[in-house]
């Protein structure tokens, strides 16, 4: 099957590349849904492919099936969003407001003061 999967990514239409893939992603999805849960793992399975079609230049089959270089490019974006919550965790509370505020609500430093009440 994903043979069939891999050789439509080498050379066939966007279309047919999307309807190849719908399978493998279902896969991967209920691969890392067991994992880090279902919202998690749609997000996860995103990165993974991501990944997947910008290197699939790279890939050599006389070192991994498709199928196993898949998953392994699933299971190291599950590795380094654990690594990443990991190190948000760990910073203290007034950091990690500050980063969230940013990244999440998109806040200007300035909003972030008013928000917490801390100076800029």
């Amino acid at each position: 099957m994903f043979r069939r999967v891999w050789s439509c990514a080498a050379g066939a239409s966007e279309t047919r590349r999307a309807a190849a893939t719908k399978n493998r992603c279902a896969q991967s999805d209920h691969y890392l849904a067991r994992r880090v849960g279902t919202q998690t793992a749609d997000d996860l399975v995103a990165e993974a492919f991501l990944v997947f079609w910008e290197k699939r230049g790279d890939y050599d089959p006389s070192r991994a099936s498709a199928k196993s270089w898949l998953y392994g490019i699933a299971t190291n974006a599950q590795v380094l969003a654990d690594q990443l919550a990991d190190e948000v965790a760990a910073l203290c509370p007034e950091e990690r407001d500050v980063l969230l505020l940013t990244a999440w609500a998109d806040l200007s430093p300035t909003k972030i003061a008013e928000a917490t009440g801390v100076a800029v």
